[in-house]
């Protein structure tokens, strides 16, 4: 009896599989079974995807910190960041008194003590109510009455050079040929230390009052400030087009490793530094410890800038990585040629043609992979024929030394095609290969004579 029920019991089974494997198979049946089978398809891609995301996520940022450990020790970042660091001791008393004049200037007194006070809590880990108090009370004496004329030209003087200096790593830092006229750079330092501290403080005062700068919410303010300051750094500094999401990737990773040390440095300062060192220094303990939170609030911030920049260019670095295993020697033996001139002749001719005038020697590069080396050998020849003339200034890079409709592509490989063909020495046998390579010179010469480089630009 078992046997059979359970021979019973199989069967339908067995019609089942028979059907799913198309056997004897009804619409209705059919239907589910796709139905499963797609479900099934559904749930294991869902499965996955998060997986291969995750892993694709981490291989990315993996290859984004490759790149900006190289370019850290390129840019020399630690040296740069030592350098600012100096400046921002000389600086930070001419700076803070020239961010506070709009306010003072527009009556807004409490917006002012509560831009301070919460810049020193959300920059300054240690002390941040008596060195608001101290900077407030310093930067109150930067007047015109205090200092006249010269001390007060000096004192902007004083706080413009640690602004240069920024924006020189900065450009540095994303590679950038075109560098701001001096006439920008006062417009742009100009909108740093009154625009932006006013909006700063009435948005801090309402905020403020709102209760938003307290408990949770002040931290996350802080954390909010911090990302937006360096995100202003790295978007509007570097003469280039950043992009967002480079420059947010960069702005948090600068906002996070800040607010982590911010809590570290603060335990360290308070319970190990200034217990130990108090009864040697005294209150002047705190200087040492704030040159180096100074010291490494800039390591930091180029840090940013240097993931922002790994973010946006990784393919071209990693280009620049598989190309440098190409040794020098070959590579200059490879592409400086009348091919690869061509190349670049007509990629000059396109930005004249197209209204950008000029193209930088950085954009040859990347567009074409083309180490440095090999640029500067192909545009020296190029300058040699009189081709190409570089210009600098507020336009910067190569153009076209007469119109593209002028400049014929025989003209261009003329400049690296070599004597060999035409030997002509005194006494020497003209061969049968001599002629061949005359006749498909004068070929070449022939079709490349008449076309001239406004024809080959792609429009």
């Amino acid at each position: 009896g078992a046997a059979s029920g359970g021979d019973a019991a199989g069967e339908p089974r067995r019609r089942r599989r028979s059907t799913l494997r198309g056997v004897a198979v009804s619409a209705g049946d059919a239907a589910v079974g796709l139905r499963q089978r797609a479900a099934r398809w559904l749930a294991a891609l869902l499965a996955h995807e998060p997986r291969r995301r995750r892993g694709s996520v981490l291989l990315y940022a993996l290859r984004v910190a490759v790149q900006v450990f190289r370019q850290w020790a390129r840019d020399r970042c630690p040296q740069q960041a030592a350098s600012l660091a100096f400046q921002t001791v000389l600086s930070i008393v001419p700076t803070l008194a020239l961010a506070l004049s709009a306010l003072r200037a527009t009556g807004n007194i409490g917006a002012e003590s509560t831009l301070v006070e919460f810049m020193s809590q959300t920059f300054i880990p240690v002390s941040p109510k008596d060195i608001a108090e101290t900077l407030t009370r310093w930067s109150e004496n930067v007047t015109f009455k205090t200092l006249g004329v010269a001390g007060l030209v000096l004192t902007l003087a004083v706080a413009f050079v640690m602004f240069n200096t920024l924006d020189r790593v900065m450009n540095d830092i994303w590679r950038t040929e075109r560098r701001r006229p001096l006439a920008q750079k006062l417009v742009v330092f100009y909108a740093a230390i009154t625009v932006l501290p006013l909006a700063a403080g009435l948005t801090l005062l309402k905020a403020q009052q709102a209760g938003l700068t307290d408990g949770f919410a002040g931290l996350l303010l802080g954390f909010g400030v911090s990302t937006a300051a360096a995100f202003t750094a790295i978007y509007v500094l570097p003469r280039t087009r950043v992009h967002l999401r480079a420059a947010l990737a960069g702005s948090l990773v600068f906002a996070v490793l800040f607010e982590i040390a911010k809590a570290l440095f603060k335990a360290y300062a308070t319970e190990v530094a200034f217990a130990k060192y108090a009864g040697i220094y005294g209150a002047v303990a705190i200087v040492p410890i704030l040159l180096l939170w100074i010291y490494y609030s800039w390591l930091v911030l180029l840090l940013g800038c240097e993931v922002a920049f790994a973010a946006q260019h990784l393919h071209l670095l990693e280009r620049g990585d598989r190309r440098r295993r190409m040794s020098l020697e070959r590579e200059l033996l490879e592409r400086v040629n009348g091919v690869v001139a061509s190349r670049v002749m007509v990629a000059i001719a396109e930005a004249y043609l197209t209204g950008r005038k000029a193209i930088s020697r950085r954009a040859i590069a990347d567009r074409f992979d083309l180490s440095d080396e090999v640029v500067d050998r192909i545009v020296q020849r190029l300058k040699e024929a009189d081709l190409v003339f570089e210009v600098e200034g507020d336009l910067v890079g190569l153009m076209p030394a007469r119109p593209p409709s002028e400049i014929a592509l025989a003209d261009v490989l003329a400049a690296f095609r070599s004597d060999d063909v035409s030997d002509a020495r005194p006494g020497r046998v003209t061969t049968r290969l001599d002629r061949v390579l005359r006749e498909i010179d004068s070929d070449v010469r022939q079709k490349t004579g008449t076309l001239t480089l406004d024809q080959l630009v792609d429009r």
